[in-house]
């Protein structure tokens, strides 16, 4: 079974790399349904089993772990609601088929249901404000587009993955009018913009978005210019997690996977001393032993710490986000709890 699991996981690889316009949560929902086919487990506990450890190696390789993560869970939940109906399991496992194909037809229509959601919002002779890459941003711009709707983009260059020049490159090649900024040149070009759209990685409970760095800088500026900043999303992508703030964000979303030492990778801390003299964290604890006390994790709460190195995505707090706009209709940040209940009963 694990050769089986490796073998999907390195179709994944490859379908991400021949798709690059597909979502890798769309992706990873058809490789799950393949592998649920394929599969010679003969219980349903097996099965998920089986699955969970397909979807941890999925998010490993994923460029895009948030939306993996939710999708996957989704997915799992949703073909499963029907698995107490019968006692026998070649019965229940074609009736998983049958779900996994509706969930998949469900997850490919969501693109289209946004852009049409999103047509009123974008007026004709808008000026927007783009940050960095998003599929569905563009599936709503061409479709606004494709309206005879005139529209003009500022993307940000999005340093330092540069993927604002991918998505200026993508809104050229659709004959729409934009412009590649810099992104220290926010709060110039601010009062130029009529709304700021955003994509998202991950809706969390609070009606705010986990999303690539900057996002927040950017939705706290347009509000304190009165720009309305609407965020559009699948329903895969809302995910049960309630971030306070930037630094309750969970590791295993703020970091990608490191390949090479087989974990995530996170920021290197500094304890600053007196001002001047630097010790990291690892230094300070296991060179000395007798540090590795309760007064010591105390004191350490106290010292500044800087943070070596930044986290692919922040979050967005619900208060400078207008609306979000998924393929469920037109959504009020505040509307995201209830509409989680929904999806995971």
């Amino acid at each position: 079974m694990t050769s089986q699991i490796l073998d999907l996981v390195r179709r994944f690889k490859v379908l991400c790399e021949r798709n690059p316009d597909k979502s890798e949560a769309v992706v990873a929902i058809e490789v799950l349904a393949q592998l649920h086919e394929c599969s010679d487990v003969t219980t349903v506990q097996g099965l998920h089993d089986v699955m969970n450890a397909a979807i941890e190696r999925m998010w490993k390789e994923g460029v895009s772990n948030l939306s993996v993560i939710s999708a996957c869970e989704l997915f799992q939940r949703f073909i499963t609601l029907a698995t107490l109906d019968t006692v026998d399991f070649d019965e229940c496992k074609r009736v998983l088929s049958e779900r996994a194909q509706i969930f998949i037809r469900k997850v490919g229509s969501c693109r289209r249901k946004i852009a049409e959601n999103s047509l009123n919002y974008i007026p004709n002779g808008s000026v927007i404000f783009l940050h960095s890459y998003s599929r569905v941003v563009l599936a709503a711009l061409e479709y606004a587009a494709s309206t005879q709707k005139r529209l003009h983009c500022y993307v940000t260059t999005c340093a330092p993955s540069g993927l604002g020049a991918k998505m200026t490159k993508a809104l050229a090649k659709l004959k729409i009018s934009c412009t590649l900024v810099p992104d220290n040149s926010l709060a110039y070009l601010m009062p130029q913009v009529d709304l700021v759209v955003l994509g998202a990685e991950a809706v969390v409970e609070s009606g705010g978005i986990l999303n690539m760095l900057g996002s927040s800088l950017i939705a706290m500026t347009a509000s304190s210019f009165g720009r309305p900043v609407y965020v559009l999303a699948e329903s895969f992508k809302f995910m049960r997690c309630y971030p306070l703030d930037q630094r309750h964000i969970p590791d295993e979303f703020k970091w990608s996977y490191d390949h090479e030492c087989g974990s995530l990778s996170p920021s290197a801390l500094l304890i600053l001393r007196d001002g001047n003299n630097c010790l990291t964290q690892d230094e300070n604890n296991c060179d000395f032993p007798e540090m590795k006390t309760a007064w010591a994790d105390v004191e350490a709460q106290r010292v500044p710490v800087i943070e070596q190195k930044m986290p692919r995505v922040d979050y967005t707090s619900p208060c400078y986000i207008n609306y979000l706009i998924t393929d469920l209709g037109v959504l009020t940040p505040s509307a995201v709890s209830d509409e989680l209940i929904k999806l995971y009963l």
